[in-house]
């Protein structure tokens, strides 16, 4: 199963689904998420039957652009950096150690897609399906670690980072909240894995480095996900394997420089200081 549908990571599902039309307000949904900015239609592809729309976001700090769906969900939310605002000290330190003077544009961006957890005769496996129905990733049973296999924080040696991250989701999923359990990240140094349930009973997720959460995944219903997600979902996979949905929303910077030859250089880099891309020759992320 996972075989065949890696063929299909970005390009989207073959073939057209049928969807039910419906017309939001797109740009009252753009002014709720930015104030006193402007918007320009700067570009749309067709897929699936859902229109993918993208905009030139303008503010006072600079330009910047957002993607949805004409459906009005979203996709990607940018936003130039605002200077009276801290860049995470994980990303500064990057900045330090990357670039020998100030990037020439930083913006920060907010990721949104949808993971369908499926199982494939006791083992899980991870579908990550954007809001226009692409699947955009995937993760095999052998890449998935659930609470039951994560080595848990010795919180008696790590008190006071154990009460931090205890007080952070409190403060940002209620103090009912339960933590199921805390996790070094195998691979991140000072960035841990949260496992949890918030005060409505839903299963949560989150990475942290107990100041800035990077991503957080929150269990929803199948029901509320955007159409054109479950009509990927139906079309390729049985309802019966399907163990759990979530909505994944990721925060990273995308940082914009020059060699001193002229040629660009971005990086897109995770509030946890993790470089997650580099493209040279071009931007994404600016115009």
């Amino acid at each position: 199963m996972f075989k065949k549908i890696s063929t299909l990571l970005l390009i989207g599902v073959a073939g057209s689904i049928a969807l039910a039309a419906e017309h939001p307000n797109l740009p009252a949904i753009l002014g709720s998420e930015y104030a006193n900015a402007k918007f320009e239609e700067i570009g749309h592809a067709d897929l699936n039957g859902v229109t993918i729309k993208q905009y030139r976001v303008t503010d006072p700090f600079g330009r910047s652009y957002a993607v949805l769906t004409d459906r009005g969900d979203w996709i990607l939310a940018g936003r130039p950096q605002d200077p009276h605002r801290v860049i995470p000290a994980a990303v500064r330190d990057v900045f330090d150690h990357v670039f020998r003077a100030k990037p020439e544009r930083v913006v920060e961006f907010t990721e949104t897609n949808y993971l369908v957890d499926l199982d494939t005769g006791g083992h899980i496996g991870r579908v990550i399906i954007d809001a226009a129905g692409r699947i955009r990733g995937m993760k095999s049973p052998r890449q998935l670690k659930f609470h039951e296999e994560m080595v848990a924080l010795d919180e008696g040696r790590n008190a006071v980072v154990a009460q931090k991250i205890r007080q952070q989701v409190k403060d940002n999923y209620g103090a009912d909240s339960k933590i199921e359990i805390i996790s070094p990240d195998p691979e991140l140094e000072y960035v841990f894995n949260v496992v949890f349930t918030d005060g409505k009973g839903r299963h949560c997720e989150i990475t942290t480095d107990t100041t800035d959460i990077s991503s957080k995944r929150m269990q929803v219903s199948p029901e509320s996900l955007p159409e054109p997600v479950m009509a990927t979902v139906n079309q390729m996979f049985k309802s019966d394997k399907i163990f759990r949905t979530m909505k994944h929303t990721s925060y990273y910077y995308h940082v914009l420089d020059a060699t001193p030859s002229g040629e660009q250089v971005a990086l897109n880099i995770g509030v946890n200081g993790q470089v997650l891309e580099i493209h040279t020759g071009g931007a994404r992320g600016g115009d």
